[in-house]
């Protein structure tokens, strides 16, 4: 019996997962230019022909992995932005974040490799600035609902309080004191410690 057309859909998803795990592995442990096509086609166990039937180039499976790093992001935040509290809102994103980040370590390293480092990767067109300005207003609206002053100057600073905690547990392992940092954080945005900055 022939396959449908949502079967051969099905195949190719799945080997352009398999490309891009095994891509995201292999550029963590070797590096970008330390890794070949060859070397990801089998890891994943398929054929080098078969990598250029989906992605022209390394750049080009790079800019996959990106993209579905960012596409995670925002499914990630949407069901945030359904809650009604801002406190509640902002706490969700802390814990999120942590749980991400800890959770997709080679995404989040591989992604401060090459924005620290020359990159094959033309950022501006693949991290479009739009969508983490979208972020930092939407911060913005959080701050301006938990009516306090400076709702703008409070989102920058939040997002400097994820960004840095992202860094450390990537980079500082069981050094860092996890818990402990994310319940301070927590406390820091809970509704009582909002209210004193009105």
């Amino acid at each position: 019996m022939p396959r449908t057309e949502e079967q051969f859909h099905e195949i190719r998803e799945r080997s352009k997962t398999q490309i891009l795990n095994s891509s995201l592995k292999l550029f963590a442990e070797k590096g970008f230019k330390g890794t070949s096509i060859s070397d990801i086609a089998k890891d994943a166990k398929i054929s080098k022909g078969l990598i250029y039937n989906y992605f022209e180039s390394k750049t080009a499976i790079v800019e996959a992995i990106y993209l579905h790093l960012l596409n995670e992001m925002q499914r990630m935040m949407e069901p945030i932005y359904e809650l009604k509290d801002p406190s509640e809102k902002l706490q969700r994103i802390v814990m999120d974040t942590v749980k991400y980040t800890s959770e997709n370590k080679d995404y989040w390293k591989l992604y401060l490799n090459f924005m620290l480092q020359p990159s094959p990767v033309k950022f501006e067109e693949v991290l479009n600035p739009k969508f983490f300005q979208k972020f930092f207003l939407e911060f913005e609206e959080i701050f301006t609902d938990a009516g306090v002053k400076e709702p703008k100057n409070m989102a920058y600073e939040f997002a400097a309080i994820l960004d840095g905690m992202q860094m450390h547990i990537l980079f500082m392992d069981n050094l860092y004191p996890l818990k402990e940092i994310q319940n301070y954080i927590l406390n820091k945005y809970s509704k009582k410690e909002l209210r004193k900055k009105k």
